[in-house]
């Protein structure tokens, strides 16, 4: 396995997108609307002499600045031609290798273009605040870009939210058209090829912009089973914990208001801003998860009925209407009783348990909860004793 050479100085991150997909073409290219080959030089073809590359990642993680920054691996990437050459320069040494080794060389536009759009990324770097009143509307410092989609960082593809990034951008540039210039749309232009020319557009703003990708989970549907009165009689029935003590009256403000959405819902009133704020879920202090939205009021008891429900705020000062609770300390939501069994005489000793113990997941898509419950047999308390007549 070849190792990538690191140049004297050092080479920025622009110039190092740009030279893998100058390189290293997706496997699977749109086919050219036309294409011409011509004679250039009166030498023997030859063969490439050189180590190759045939593990993808190896073209990232030998990288200066993935090195450097401490990465571990490599989340996603383009897909690339196998086998291939690592290189900084990727275009020019492309150049290099294919002139003195006499090899053939195919060039397409997007190959080009995005190596002079390098090249202009390297010179707005350098001159940014003397070129700031021509690239963008803001005066000083950096404006914060913010995608939200949804998903985990496992499903989200993130070239397609630098596409929607530089999207973003053309709101502030005094020039929003200049997007669509730096972007290629040629007939060789592959969706890989404008994920890449937008990375090396963010690139190039970088000096007046700050980039955030935010993943926002959520619940595409909810449906509600029952009738509009089954959901009515569970509203009125939480009336009655009231007489149990102060800490049930407690509780039964923090329910009333949920379960009032839920009768709205089922009379076909959704309250689409209410179901959004269902769950949350955030870490504080060393990495501890808590667990907020509506959800937590059905877990305002921990596993030995200790009320947790006061706590509204977490550690960054933000403040929640609904109870802040850590996941560790998340309750059952089932519940188990000993039993004793007199079979004829044979007396055992065994364990019920109800509850909440599964979900149901229907059609690979949908969550369905799972109301359940079972005996066990002790085994250790099996007993038995034999009654004689009197």
């Amino acid at each position: 396995m070849g190792a990538v050479d690191r140049p004297t100085h050092h080479i920025a991150a622009a110039v190092l997108v740009v030279a893998y997909a100058l390189l290293w073409q997706p496997t699977a290219p749109p086919p050219a609307s036309s294409s011409i080959t011509f004679a250039v030089s009166p030498v023997t073809p030859a063969n490439f002499s050189g180590p190759l590359l045939r593990d993808t990642t190896t073209a990232i993680d030998q990288l200066p600045e993935y090195v450097d920054a401490g990465c571990q691996r490599v989340h996603q990437q383009s897909p690339l031609a196998i086998p291939f050459v690592a290189s900084t320069t990727g275009f020019l040494d492309g150049v290099s290798k294919a002139y003195a080794q006499h090899l053939h060389l195919v060039l397409r536009p997007d190959d080009i273009w995005l190596a002079l759009t390098s090249q202009f990324g390297l010179y707005v770097d350098g001159s940014s605040e003397a070129l700031r009143s021509r690239l963008v509307k803001h005066r000083q410092g950096k404006i914060e870009l913010e995608i939200e989609t949804a998903g985990t960082v496992h499903t989200v593809d993130f070239g397609v939210c630098a596409t929607q990034m530089v999207d973003k951008m053309r709101a502030h540039l005094v020039d929003p058209a200049l997007a669509d210039v730096l972007l290629p749309n040629f007939t060789t232009t592959t969706p890989h090829d404008r994920i890449t020319a937008s990375i090396l557009t963010m690139a190039t703003m970088k000096n007046f912009f700050q980039y955030k990708f935010k993943i926002a989970c959520g619940i595409p549907t909810v449906t509600l089973l029952g009738s509009v009165d089954d959901w009515q009689q569970i509203r009125s029935r939480i009336e009655h914990f009231r007489a149990y003590g102060e800490r049930m009256q407690t509780w039964v403000d923090l329910l009333s208001g949920v379960l009032d959405q839920f009768v709205a819902a089922a009379r076909g009133e959704p309250d689409t801003a209410f179901w959004q704020s269902i769950y949350d879920s955030t870490y504080q202090g060393c990495g501890q998860r808590y667990v907020s939205g509506w959800v937590s009021v059905f877990a305002v008891f921990d596993g030995k009925g200790r009320w947790q429900g006061d706590e509204r705020t977490t550690s960054s000062g933000e403040t929640s209407t609904y109870p802040i609770i850590a996941a560790d300390d998340l309750p059952p939501g089932y519940a188990a009783v000993d039993v004793e069994i007199d079979d004829n005489g044979n007396k055992m000793d065994a364990i019920m348990l109800a509850g909440h113990m599964s979900y149901a997941i229907q059609d690979n898509n949908t969550v369905v909860p799972q109301l359940g419950w079972a005996m066990a047999l002790k085994p250790t308390a099996h007993r038995l004793e034999i009654s004689t007549p009197v």
